[in-house]
């Protein structure tokens, strides 16, 4: 897995995915929690950020380190599954750019907290 080293200045995170906008989608969800245990995502929120998620792993699967470019279009990954951690879906801490096969076949929703004996 690649060590990323993210800047966090207002320049670096997209503005369609922090600030006003990241606190309205989150307050959407909040809402959505105290009506139902569903969620509805936005799924087209996740490609704001697509861009500047990929240069930060020079465009590279977070996890398997592949050229992503030569095989696929890459997919914006939640690192802690959003169907467990509904409260980080939109948080941009939480996205990374991974190969499709790394994200759908491998990962898919686990997130490990323990390792097993």
């Amino acid at each position: 897995m690649i060590r990323l080293q993210r800047a966090r200045t207002p320049d670096a995170i997209p503005a369609a995915v922090r600030g006003r906008t990241r606190i309205g989608r989150n307050l959407e969800l909040l809402r959505a929690a105290q009506v139902a245990a569903t969620f509805e995502f936005k799924p087209g929120y996740w490609k704001d950020g697509k861009a500047r998620l990929k240069a930060e792993t020079h465009g590279k699967c977070a996890y398997c380190e592949s050229k992503i470019d030569t095989v696929a279009h890459g997919d914006v990954e939640h690192f802690r599954p959003k169907s467990v951690y509904w409260w980080l879906a939109y948080c941009y801490d939480n996205h990374l750019y991974a190969c499709q096969i790394c994200n759908q076949v491998f990962k898919k929703d686990r997130f490990p907290v323990r390792r097993k004996m």
